[in-house]
């Protein structure tokens, strides 16, 4: 599911883009949206061409992440800065966390 959604490379974009790119969070957060649907896009095209894709679950994480991206682009817009930025070191702390303890 990560490899299709191209999740793994999500948590290096927003701080890359933000910190180093010195993009402002939202912009950085929507073009780490936007990566991430061309990634996705590509990983599903090669797991379509070698038949490797459980269709169903793939159609609910389609809504799943169509919802997520239009309901996230308009909260990104409401939410101050330095609250937003702190969401996100928090979320990537967790992950880190997550992915540290659970193989």
């Amino acid at each position: 599911m990560a490899y299709l959604a191209g999740i793994g490379g999500g948590m290096l974009f927003v701080p890359i883009l933000s910190i180093i790119f010195e993009m402002p969070i939202f912009i950085s957060t929507a073009t780490s949206t936007a990566m991430i649907f061309f990634i996705g896009t590509y990983n599903a095209s090669v797991r379509m061409a070698i038949g490797a894709i459980n269709y169903p679950f793939g159609i609910l994480i389609g809504i799943g992440a169509i919802l997520g991206s239009l309901y996230g682009a308009k909260l990104s817009k409401k939410i101050r800065k330095p609250y937003l930025q702190f969401s996100v070191a928090v979320i990537l702390i967790g992950l880190a966390i997550r992915m540290y303890f659970i193989p």
